[in-house]
C-alpha cells in the first residue's frame, strides 16, 4: 500500500502558528504532540493532514538545519475554493498576507497566493 498521509510544515513558534491556522484558515486540530512541538490538523474538507511543527535541536544538527531551511518556502499546497474573490476578502479581513491577488490564468483557473506567519506559501485556486 502507498498513500500520502500528511504534509509537514515548519514554523518558528508553534503556539502562534496554531492560533493563526485556527483563526485564519479554520483548521481543526486532530492530534497534539507537545513534547515534539507539533500538531496535526485539517483545513476544510481536506483528506490530507498538515503536520505543523517547530524544529527541535534534539532531532540532530542535520535534521534541525534541514527543517529550519524549509521555513518560509512555497509549500506546494493548493487549496481549491468555490469563490476565490470571497475567500480572498475573508482571509484579508483576518490579516492574512497575500503575495498574489486573484489572477485569471490561461489554463482555466483563478489563482491567488498567501503566506502564513513564517512565510510558508499556499495557493488558492478556483476553476472557471
Amino acid at each position: 500500500m502507498f498513500k500520502i498521509v500528511a504534509i509537514e510544515i515548519m514554523v518558528s513558534n508553534l503556539d502562534k502558528a496554531i492560533k493563526w491556522y485556527k483563526d485564519c484558515l479554520g483548521a481543526k486540530i486532530t492530534e497534539e504532540y507537545r513534547e515534539w512541538k507539533c500538531v496535526d490538523l485539517f483545513i476544510g474538507d481536506s483528506k490530507v493532514e498538515l503536520d505543523i511543527g517547530e524544529p527541535l535541536e534534539n532531532w540532530g544538527e542535520d535534521e534541525f538545519r534541514k527543517a529550519k531551511s524549509r521555513m518560509g518556502s512555497p509549500t506546494g499546497i493548493i487549496i481549491q475554493v468555490d469563490d476565490i474573490e470571497k475567500m480572498h476578502r475573508n482571509l484579508q479581513s483576518k490579516g492574512v498576507r497575500f503575495t498574489q491577488a486573484p489572477t485569471r490564468k490561461p489554463w482555466g483557473e483563478i489563482v491567488a497566493s498567501f503566506v502564513d506567519l513564517d512565510g510558508n506559501e499556499y495557493k488558492l485556486v478556483q476553476e472557471i
